[in-house]
C-alpha cells in the first residue's frame, strides 16, 4: 500500500466513526439508534463467529461491543477505499475527497475541545466530592473514583484545564494558528489518554480517538483542509454558518444549563450517628444524603449500604428503594436548631432508630481553598 492509500483509508475511517460511533450528544441522537438496531445485532454476529458473546444491550465506552464496532467501520474503510480507488478518474476527486474529510475531522476535533473545555470551565465534570466518597477510606476507593475526586477538590485546576482546551479549539479555527493549535492539542490528548489508561476511566477508545485525529491531521498535511460550506452562495453560506453555529452552541451549553439548574435534595449532606440501637446488628456511624437521590449509610467497618431515595416533605417520610425494588417508607424528624435529623430504620430484628447531627463538610481540609508561597 502507497501513501495515498493509507491516507485515503484513515481519513475514511475517522470520517465513519463521527457517523456512526454513538458518542453522546444532546440534539443528534440518531446515532444511538443506529448503534442499537443495526450495528449491535452486527458486532454481535462479529463476536459470535471469533467465539466470544457480547451480553451488552447498548454500544456504550469502551465496552466490548465498541471495539467490534470500530472493527467493523475499519473493514467497512477498508472497502470503500478499495472501491474508491477502481472509479475512474479517481485520482482527479481524490485531493478534494481528502480535503473535506480532514475538515469534518477538524470540525469534530474542534467540537469536543470546546464541549469539554466548558465542562471543565463550568464545574461540570470534576465535580465537588460527594460526601460518602469524603468519609470513604482513601484505600477502598477506586482509581477512576479518586482521580474524579482529586479533581473536584481543586476547582481553579479544572478551570486551568478547561481554558487550555478552549484555546486550542480556537486556535484551530484559522489557518494561521492551525498549526500550533493541533499541537497544543496533541499535548493535551496525549494527557487524557494517559490518565485513562493509568487510573482505568472508561473513555480509553474515545480519548485515543480524538488523539488520532489531531495527530493525523498534523502530521498528514499534503491536503489542506477546505470549507465546504465556503463554496456556496454568500448569502447561503452565513446563513448555513449561523445555523450550524447556533446548534453546536445548544449542544455544549444546554447540558451545563440543566447542571447548573438542578436543586439538591433537601438534608443533603453527611450525618455522624449519635445514638442508635446498639444491640441491632447493623452499627451505623454516618449515613448520607447523596444530590442525586440516595440515602446510604456508612457502618464502622466502613462498608456502605445505598438506597434509591425519595422525600416526600409533606409527610416528613423518606421513601426508600433498595435493588430488589422493595420499597420502605421511613417517617423522619428534623431538629434545625441542633441539625439533627432522626428516624426509624427497619431490621428483621429490631427497628434501629438513628440520629445523625448534619456534619460541615466544607470545613474538611480536601475542600479547604488553601495556597501557600512557603513550606513553612
Amino acid at each position: 500500500m502507497n501513501k495515498a492509500y493509507w491516507s485515503i483509508l484513515l481519513h475514511t475511517f475517522f470520517v465513519l466513526i463521527i457517523l456512526f460511533v454513538p458518542f453522546p450528544y444532546f440534539l443528534f441522537d440518531g446515532q444511538q439508534y443506529l448503534a442499537k438496531y443495526i450495528f449491535l445485532p452486527i458486532t454481535k454476529i462479529l463476536a459470535t463467529i471469533s467465539g466470544n458473546n457480547i451480553s451488552s444491550v447498548i454500544i456504550s465506552s469502551d465496552s466490548a461491543a465498541m471495539y467490534w464496532l470500530y472493527a467493523f467501520l475499519f473493514f467497512i474503510s477498508l472497502i470503500c477505499c478499495l472501491l474508491l480507488t477502481q472509479i475512474r478518474n479517481w485520482r482527479k476527486y481524490q485531493a478534494r475527497y481528502l480535503q473535506y474529510s480532514r475538515w469534518a475531522l477538524q470540525a469534530f476535533l474542534i467540537f469536543h475541545l470546546l464541549k469539554y473545555g466548558a465542562d471543565k470551565i463550568f464545574l461540570n465534570q470534576f465535580y465537588t466530592p460527594e460526601p460518602n466518597i469524603l468519609f470513604t477510606p482513601i484505600g477502598k476507593l477506586d482509581k477512576d473514583i479518586l482521580y474524579w475526586s482529586l479533581m473536584g477538590s481543586a476547582p481553579a485546576y479544572s478551570i486551568f484545564l478547561g481554558l487550555a482546551e478552549v484555546g486550542a479549539a480556537m486556535l484551530l479555527l484559522f489557518s494561521r494558528t492551525r498549526r500550533f493549535g493541533l499541537l497544543l492539542s496533541i499535548g493535551i490528548l496525549v494527557n487524557v489518554v494517559a490518565v485513562n489508561f493509568f487510573f482505568d476511566i472508561s473513555v480509553k477508545l474515545f480519548s485515543m480517538t480524538l488523539l488520532a485525529i489531531a495527530s493525523l491531521l498534523y502530521f498528514w498535511r499534503e491536503n489542506p483542509v477546505v470549507n465546504p460550506i465556503s463554496k456556496l452562495h454568500p448569502a447561503i453560506r452565513i446563513a448555513t454558518t449561523v445555523f450550524i453555529t447556533l446548534l453546536l452552541v445548544v449542544e455544549i451549553i444546554y447540558p451545563l444549563r440543566e447542571s447548573m439548574n438542578r436543586q439538591e435534595p433537601i438534608f443533603s449532606g453527611a450525618y455522624e450517628v449519635q445514638q442508635s440501637d446498639t444491640s441491632n446488628a447493623l452499627r451505623f456511624k454516618k449515613f448520607f444524603i447523596h444530590k442525586d437521590g440516595y440515602l446510604i449509610f456508612q457502618d464502622k467497618q466502613d462498608n456502605f449500604f445505598d438506597y434509591r431515595l425519595f422525600i416526600d416533605t409533606a409527610q416528613q417520610v423518606f421513601s426508600i428503594t433498595d435493588y430488589n425494588k422493595k420499597e420502605t417508607l421511613l417517617k423522619y424528624k428534623w431538629n434545625s436548631r441542633d441539625s439533627i435529623l432522626s428516624f426509624l430504620f427497619p431490621s428483621d430484628v429490631k427497628d434501629q432508630e438513628i440520629f445523625g447531627k448534619k456534619l460541615r463538610t466544607n470545613s474538611l481540609p480536601a475542600l479547604r481553598n488553601t495556597f501557600n508561597w512557603t513550606a513553612e
